[in-house]
């Protein structure tokens, strides 16, 4: 009897310490839940309130956008599952639901701003883990642009490439028609295709992504101006479906989409839609710097203390049809703005470029002007690195402040570029875009902040994108003196040669240019 007592008070001793354990457990996945749901659902608004700041800016830019963070937290303890449910996996199921699926519409999110995110389930077969047994599972909002839905059969992209050595096909998983993406030999490792239809939303929407992948993922969304905008997320070696999304701040439309991987050789996705959203309109305060160089064109001809021309034709290896000279004709200045003209003479089209003789690093630089808006012409507002005579173009270092091309990419459009060793010609980075539609009848300014972190394009003092710094020479050299350019070319591979032909003459009005610090 005593032996009995003993073995029944052991019993009840252990009860009680499972139960605690469980109890204990629960509370601990319980919170870590509700931090993950908090987390979810601050996401959005972090995405637009912090805009570029994030690492939206990071366009291009492979380790600037490396730490990403896995919004849901530990992969552990990411289940949201209810009550009597029985799921093997980390997606959300409901009550009495059993769930083979890694089924969330945020799963394994991974944001411009966070840290290496875990696979949020195991959904492969270990004899093939490159090919996934099922499909990301995602509730996509109403209202929503979808551009690719394996579940409704909504596919807008155009599977032949228009640049690129990777493919991209359509191939069955779990029974619908998911997008396969296959590296092909050569150095041009990215997949580049139109869109069936040019999708437009406001400036600050947001592109998600469904990816089957490990390691490494790269896509780009291409607004219809020169370069793109690239995002790169990076997770663990672990193969799975990860939701990837990426503000798309300054932009307006896309109208094609770019693939690559650094090391996958073969990738799927499964959805890709756009949530819009409007813009935080940012404006900076211009109180709190001091003018330090300007020019304001209060004379009757260019100053040459201030500027230097830059004589030459073809525009340096962009085909253009001007020979820049050195004649007062082509630089009007009177009725306190400067007047860069282009006219043909002998049939040769003659025009200026100017350089500033001072050079400085960091500050606001801004020009007020009004932008020449004919086809066949590409004026342009900019800066280069001061050791362009050491080390070239373009590891010196291109900020392209404003830009006009109506011929190659519409009517009314400026847009600010950057150019370096890791990202140049038309993989340049975009930091920004408007359409305007009285760009030449009425007086507009282009403007960037650039500081030792990040440079960020304003139009007519609103904030658009901005691109942060990674450190390396490679993609920041813009971390030494530069100066500032205008110039107002003819054709050439923007500006169109073609359109150039029914040209006359054009114009590109200056009120001021103004550096601040």
């Amino acid at each position: 009897m005593k032996l009995k007592n003993i073995t029944l008070k052991k019993t009840k001793l252990l009860i009680i310490l499972i139960a605690a354990s469980l109890m204990f457990s629960f509370t601990y996945v319980s919170c870590d839940i509700a931090s993950a749901s908090a987390d979810e659902a601050n996401l959005e608004s972090d995405d637009i309130s912090n805009d570029t700041d994030n690492g939206d800016s990071n366009n291009g830019n492979d380790s600037g956008t490396d730490n990403v963070s896995n919004t849901n937290g530990d992969s552990e303890t990411d289940s949201e599952s209810n009550d009597d449910s029985d799921s093997e996996t980390d997606g959300e199921s409901n009550d009495d639901s059993d769930s083979e699926t890694d089924g969330s519409s945020e799963e394994s999110l991974i944001t411009d701003d966070s840290v290496s995110p875990l696979a949020s389930s195991n959904t492969n077969p270990s004899s093939n883990p490159a090919f996934p047994e099922t499909r990301a599972t995602v509730s996509i909002p109403e209202g929503a642009l979808v551009i690719f839905d394996s579940d409704k059969g909504i596919d807008k992209i155009n599977n032949t490439a228009i640049w690129g050595n990777a493919t991209l096909s359509n191939v069955t998983v779990d029974g619908k028609t998911v997008k396969k993406y296959e590296l092909g030999s050569g150095n041009d490792k990215a997949f580049v295709g139109n869109l069936t239809e040019t999708f437009n939303f406001p400036e600050a929407s947001i592109i998600y992504l469904s990816v089957y992948a490990n390691n490494n993922f790269k896509f780009a969304y291409h607004p219809g101006e020169n370069g793109d905008i690239p995002q790169t997320v990076k997770w663990e070696d672990s193969w799975d479906w990860y939701s990837v999304l990426k503000t798309m701040t300054g932009e307006s439309s896309m109208n094609s989409i770019a693939f690559s991987s650094d090391s996958n050789q073969v990738f799927y996705i499964d959805h890709i839609y756009i949530v819009p959203h409007e813009p935080v309109i940012e404006t900076i305060n211009l109180n709190d710097y001091e003018i330090v160089w300007q020019d304001e064109f209060d004379g009757t001809s260019l100053d040459t203390s201030k500027w230097k021309y830059e004589t030459g034709a073809s525009g340096w290896g962009n085909n253009e049809l001007q020979n820049y000279i050195d004649d007062g004709r082509t630089t009007v200045v009177n009725n306190g703005t400067l007047k860069i003209k282009a006219f043909k003479e002998n049939d040769e089209w003659k025009s200026a470029r100017i350089n500033s003789k001072t050079n400085l690093k960091y500050g606001y630089i801004e020009a007020r002007m009004k932008i020449t808006d004919k086809k066949g012409a590409w004026p342009a507002f900019w800066m280069l690195g001061e050791n362009i005579g050491n080390v070239s173009w373009p590891d010196c270092g291109e900020i392209d402040i404003m830009e006009n091309a109506p011929s190659t990419f519409g009517d009314g459009k400026v847009f600010g570029t950057l150019h370096a060793r890791g990202h140049h010609g038309g993989a340049g980075i975009s930091i920004g875009s408007k359409t305007i539609e009285n760009l030449s009848s009425e007086w507009h300014t282009c403007a960037v902040l650039w500081t030792e972190e990040k440079i960020t394009l304003y139009i007519d003092g609103v904030k658009k994108n901005s691109y942060n710094s990674d450190g390396t020479t490679e993609n920041w050299p813009y971390n030494q003196n530069f100066y500032i350019l205008l110039n107002l070319a003819i054709g050439g591979d923007l500006g169109n040669t073609n359109d150039a032909a029914s040209l006359t003459d054009a114009q590109f009005e200056i009120d001021y240019v103004r550096w601040y610090q």
